[in-house]
């Protein structure tokens, strides 16, 4: 009957509002810059949590609430609050030692931590000069070697591509920077709010 149908549909809706204001597990990554498995590991016994091993990523994920920041792992830089799927972003790209990589939007810092940790020499980017000086701070903690640049990476590539003087070795890399425009652009018209959602 319609009057079924409809207490069967804001049943759905109010489940689906249900789901997304429920807070999500938080994800670490155990910085193995800092011999963060063991530290990790330690805080997380000392403090009675679980921790579940995502084997493809190596974060792990813990129910619950958990103080984090302050925690002496994340003092000491051993652990990054980082999403899974950020981690799996920045591996897919597959940097390793000699190899340049160039992050955009850089800030935290997560992601630029998780490619340094691969022995890659990291470019991180960031537009907003707060952004980048607090990027630096965050990873002299987790001793990540970056260069950290305060840059619209937009006006950059369009003064790299105006003046073709860059080095034939840099081609790849200022690919990548071209490349990464187009994502940025598209971030910029994405506007996000922390909200509860009912029905």
């Amino acid at each position: 009957s319609r009057t079924s149908s409809s207490f069967d549909r804001r049943s759905r809706a109010r489940a689906l509002c249900a789901a997304a204001n429920r807070a999500p597990a938080l994800s670490l990554w155990p910085n193995p810059l800092r011999d963060g498995e063991a530290a990790v590991g330690a805080w997380l016994a000392e403090a009675g949590a679980e921790a579940v091993r995502d084997e493809m990523t190596g974060v792990l994920r813990v129910e619950g609430p958990l103080d984090v920041a302050g925690s002496d792992a994340f003092a000491a830089g051993a652990v990054v609050p980082i999403a899974r799927a950020a981690v799996l972003i920045a591996q897919r790209v597959g940097a390793g030692p000699g190899m340049r990589v160039l992050d955009l939007c850089a800030a935290p810092g997560g992601k630029t931590a998780v490619l340094a940790a691969s022995g890659a020499r990291v470019t991180a980017v960031d537009s907003h000069p707060a952004r980048a000086k607090a990027l630096e701070t965050t990873l002299r903690r987790l001793g990540v070697e970056a260069d950290v640049v305060a840059a619209d990476p937009l006006r950059g590539a369009k003064r790299a591509r105006a003046s073709q003087r860059h080095r034939a070795d840099d081609a790849g890399f200022l690919e990548r920077l071209l490349g990464g425009v187009v994502g940025q652009r598209q971030v910029r018209r994405m506007h996000f709010e922390d909200r509860a959602w009912a029905a």
